[in-house]
């Protein structure tokens, strides 16, 4: 049933692009960039044709690069912005948090530190200079260290806690993410707990 409601949204999407293509205003063209990147993260999460979100989905490269490219056409049309950006709405970046959590290409990894810069927002709880942080120290613990951080079953906290565990200087330790990791007794990288 929501699988049906999500395609039934999509279709209806695509089709008032289509035809406000020429003739939105700027604020229309900014709220249908943000909408086209939550419908492209959409799309590579829910393959099938019934709803059937994985929470370990197979996300393939060019679905990755797709959301990337989306956010850095985003991030282009607020770069004339000299300060950071607070919302309640969390438009962007947890797409582009599903970018980080499931791509091990080191350039589209790059890309994604760089578009997360260059947003400069945070939105709720979502911090994209935080988050770029964490990005940066997994590429930084793979070309310097020699550690692969990916595919942690823990998602984004047990990568937060494996690069704390490196003590990488390009991850703040004032880093909320960070952290928040560091914080939660019993949780560990894997699935198993930690000593309390």
């Amino acid at each position: 049933m929501l699988y049906r409601q999500y395609q039934w949204w999509r279709v209806c999407f695509d089709l008032y692009v289509k035809t406000r293509k020429n003739s939105a205003t700027p604020e229309e063209q900014d709220l249908i960039a943000k909408l086209r990147l939550n419908q492209l993260t959409w799309n590579a999460l829910f393959k099938h044709d019934h709803w059937s979100l994985d929470l370990d989905p197979i996300l393939f490269p060019g679905e990755l690069e797709a959301i990337v490219e989306q956010a850095e056409t985003i991030a282009c049309s607020t770069s004339t912005r000299h300060h950071p950006i607070f919302t309640f709405d969390a438009d962007i970046i947890p797409s582009l948090s599903y970018v980080g959590a499931f791509s091990d290409d080191p350039d589209l990894l790059r890309r994604l530190v760089k578009v997360l810069r260059k947003l400069n927002v945070r939105e709720g709880s979502w911090d994209s200079e935080e988050l770029a942080e964490i990005y940066e120290g997994v590429l930084v613990a793979r070309e310097q260290y020699g550690q692969v951080i990916s595919g942690y079953p823990g998602g984004l906290l047990s990568v937060a806690k494996a690069l704390a565990a490196l003590g990488l200087p390009c991850v703040k330790p004032t880093n909320s993410i960070l952290r928040l990791s560091s914080s939660i007794k019993g949780y560990s990288i894997g699935g198993t707990t930690d000593a309390v």
